[in-house]
């Protein structure tokens, strides 16, 4: 599956850019085939901006990942191109999800409550 991806005109290969945003506008799904993270920034970035995200279940992730709702969680030795094509191919959930995204983050990732967690946790 994947390599039919790989052979269509369906994936851009994009040179690197600092404008996190900009990369996050061009794209409609992150795929984020990892399976070590210590954390989901990249994710959570994916969700603000509206980007549901395809990933491994792993510590990390589904802490930034609201499987389901923000993207999807792909057990560690399931089928994760998979996921990605019936994501791809399901244009209702495609879109139901990039609205989600963006939800979840600013409820779980808004900047105030992180910085007032994080400041409760050092008694500042």
């Amino acid at each position: 599956q994947l390599e039919h991806y790989l052979a269509s005109n369906n994936i851009e290969y994009l040179e690197w850019s600092d404008d996190v945003s900009g990369f996050f506008d061009q794209i409609d799904v992150l795929f984020f085939p990892s399976k070590r993270e210590g954390f989901g920034n990249v994710a959570i970035e994916a969700a603000a901006s509206g980007v549901p995200t395809i990933a491994f279940d792993i510590p990390g992730i589904f802490d930034a990942v609201s499987d389901g709702n923000s993207g999807i969680l792909c057990k560690p030795g399931g089928d994760i191109v998979a996921l990605l094509d019936q994501l791809i191919r399901d244009k209702e959930k495609l879109a139901e999800m990039s609205l989600n995204s963006r939800v979840v983050a600013k409820r779980l990732f808004d900047q105030e409550m992180v910085l007032r967690d994080i400041h409760m946790d050092m008694n500042l």
